[in-house]
């Protein structure tokens, strides 16, 4: 094979090299929200060794196609390896440099600002859904503090406070009735968490550890699965002993419609001795039920959800206090509350009930 057939070959090699890095890095992209050229940058530095094997891959090729090693190919496989071994020892840096300002910041007044900002954005279990502009507020504020962490560093200190509030949080509620015993955390678990179980598995093997129930993941989803299929068939026959067929632990409510949670709030809060009036089904002006005891009208917004209740639950009650001249107004809900729903309630005088509290009701009142 001639020298200019040689070189030809070796430009298809290194296109299809620069192609198939590309192709790899867009696959990485596919995983990222909001995809711009900064993620481009943040991918081909995490990956720039895998980019570099798809070029020692590439070369493997080309010789084995023309017998020989072209001089275009040996110089990008000399830079992929020179920018890989550079990438490498500037990462060791940066990590070890991160690790240290990190510590550092641990151990002064400072991280009062992470702990602050991670608490507001408590909604979310990850930094990604947080406001670029806050952000970037943020690390102009711990500059001024002496502490310079870029934007990426940033999301890596929030996560992990993130991820403390979250647990300190679950864990509270767990132990909030002191359970005793495997079976004891189990039922509290599923009471607490219900159809959303499986999101909290790994804070709930963690609690177990700390309790000193170390429990096998696989082990641990099965006895929860075993336990769930059991409560399902007590609950169900005593829902076929029960002659008026109602809901009689949240476990019921977990599958029940909007119109049926409606119902079962009303008969739970005549059982609490209110009066209780129940909106119509449409028009309801943002409450399903008016209840009043000693004098006192309360609004209830009644939200049967899968996910986490938002602002707007808290705001269709604010305006329906005004609407209906009540005294109060309270949501309830299944599930939980976002942080800014919990917030926007506190200024505005709105009870929240959430699962855990609805399970105490139940228990103490049906």
């Amino acid at each position: 094979m001639d020298s200019i057939s040689q070189n030809i070959l070796a430009y298809i090699g290194i296109f299809s090299g620069i192609i198939a890095s590309a192709i790899f890095v867009r696959i990485k992209l596919c995983d990222l929200p909001g995809s711009n050229w900064k993620d481009v940058l943040n991918v081909l530095d995490d990956n720039i060794g895998k980019v570099t094997a798809i070029a020692i891959l590439v070369g493997i090729l080309v010789i084995a196609l023309v017998g020989t090693f072209p001089i275009p190919f040996f110089l990008l496989l000399f830079v992929s390896l020179v920018s890989w071994i550079v990438w490498r020892i500037n990462r060791q840096f940066a990590l070890q440099e991160f690790k240290k300002e990190g510590e550092r910041l641990l151990s002064s007044e400072s991280y009062k600002y992470i702990k602050n900002f991670s608490a507001k954005h408590n909604y979310t279990s990850c930094s990604l859904n947080i406001p670029g502009e806050e952000l970037n507020t943020l690390r102009d504020l711990m500059a001024e503090k002496g502490f310079n962490f870029d934007i990426e560093e940033l999301r890596g200190l929030i996560d992990s406070e993130l991820d403390k509030q979250n647990y300190m949080n679950f864990k509270a509620k767990m132990m909030h009735n002191n359970p005793d015993g495997i079976e004891s955390f189990l039922k509290r678990f599923l009471e607490l968490c219900g159809e959303n179980y499986l999101l909290y598995m790994d804070s709930f093997q963690r609690l177990l550890q700390e309790k000193h129930y170390p429990v096998d993941k696989e082990v641990l989803r099965q006895r929860i699965d075993e336990l769930r299929q059991k409560l399902k068939l007590e609950h169900f026959e005593k829902q076929l002993n029960n002659s008026q067929h109602q809901p009689l632990t949240i476990y019921d409510l977990d599958s029940a419609t909007g119109y049926e949670f409606e119902n079962f709030l009303n008969i739970l809060f005549k059982k609490m001795g209110y009066k209780v009036e129940n909106t119509k089904l449409s028009g309801d002006q943002g409450a399903d039920l008016v209840v009043e005891k000693f004098g006192e009208k309360i609004v209830v917004q009644a939200k049967r959800y899968n996910n986490k209740v938002t602002n707007r639950g808290v705001q269709e009650v604010v305006a329906a206090i005004k609407h209906y001249k009540a005294d109060k107004g309270m949501v309830i809900t299944t599930n939980e509350f976002t942080r800014s729903a919990i917030k926007l309630a506190s200024s505005n005088n709105i009870k929240l009930i959430d699962r855990g509290e609805l399970s105490k009701l139940i228990s103490t009142y049906l």
